[in-house]
């Protein structure tokens, strides 16, 4: 039979919902529940909405990278309590397409246990080792005048103040992922959503977006470049700077050292990848400029707005309780 199975047989209101999502609407009655006003789902929906809903709806964030905790196949029977509000819906699942559900065990580098980033966090000479390597594999790149990206500032004194779009002054530096009270940092994206991101802005926040082009060529180490490895997942550079950028603030005092270690190496800056990259379809860099680029003359401001947020969209799913 097409449909097996429809919205209304399940009782969970997240399954209900990805049913709406995946399935047909129809006024026919349901071969299962005999309802005719639910979206009737096929064994091809029900895959989906169970690697949507279990899979994907299980992931945890770890220190470093990430996994999905549920995983589930035509060959094992179920082994997790998903407590009772799953308690009618798991079995018909199972029973629909015969599949089990268990705990998935992932690959340990997908949770930061990686060589590279461990070295990283060390504090002996194995740390410079990763910082000399990564100079010399990531690409470097130059910008010029026909390059531009964005700054957002929120709530500034004076937006007609240019300087008030410079890197904040070297006694308010240190809070940043990249700046230190050593070295100051003028953020910015080529994105302007990750710009509102990156700022965490409210909708009551006076909000003003500074276009900004280099006067000259800038030297800038490009760390959201894929670079080319011969080594497993265990030894690679690529994802253990992945990682460091997807991670919360304590991978902030790792994210300094790479950066002084840039600045000592005469680059201007960094680009790297956005924090909020992982809400956007497509991996999107912001970049990082050395000192007071405004102030130095390397940077020139080619136009300023305000900025009015008028609406906000949000994507998302769902995922299953599970009884520790």
């Amino acid at each position: 039979m097409k449909y097996p199975i429809c919205s209304e047989c399940f009782y969970n209101e997240g399954l209900k919902l990805l049913c709406q999502k995946f399935g047909l609407k129809s006024n026919e009655k349901c071969c299962n529940c005999q309802k005719d006003y639910g979206y009737k789902i096929s064994k091809e929906n029900l895959h989906e909405i169970s690697w949507e809903y279990f899979v994907n709806g299980s992931y945890y964030q770890s220190e470093y990278g990430g996994s999905s905790l549920i995983m589930f196949n035509e060959y094992q029977e179920t082994d997790v309590d998903f407590g009772k509000y799953l308690k009618e819906d798991v079995p018909l699942i199972e029973k629909t397409l015969g599949i089990g559900f268990f705990y998935y065990a992932p690959r340990l580098y997908k949770l930061g246990l990686i060589t590279q980033l461990e070295k990283l966090q060390s504090q002996d000479n194995s740390a410079e080792q990763v910082l000399n390597e990564i100079i010399e594999k990531f690409p470097t790149k130059v910008i010029n005048e026909q390059n531009h990206f964005y700054r957002l500032r929120k709530n500034v004194s004076n937006p007609n103040d240019e300087s008030q779009f410079d890197s904040p002054p070297i006694e308010y530096s240190g809070n940043g992922r990249l700046d230190s009270k050593d070295l100051n940092i003028l953020y910015g994206s080529e994105n302007i959503e990750i710009c509102l991101h990156e700022c965490r802005v409210s909708i009551i926040d006076d909000l003003y977006l500074a276009k900004l082009t280099p006067t000259k060529s800038l030297k800038i180490l490009d760390l959201s470049a894929e670079i080319s490895e011969d080594n497993t997942e265990f030894e690679s550079l690529f994802l253990s700077v992945h990682y460091l950028f997807r991670a919360e603030e304590h991978s902030y005092d790792i994210c300094k050292k790479i950066s002084s270690f840039v600045y000592s190496k005469g680059y201007d800056g960094i680009i790297y990848p956005s924090y909020f990259s992982r809400v956007k379809t497509e991996r999107i860099p912001n970049i990082a400029l050395f000192g007071s680029p405004i102030e130095d003359g390397k940077i020139q401001i080619k136009n300023i707005d305000r900025i009015r947020i008028d609406k906000v969209d949000y994507n998302y799913t769902f995922g299953p309780l599970i009884n520790q």
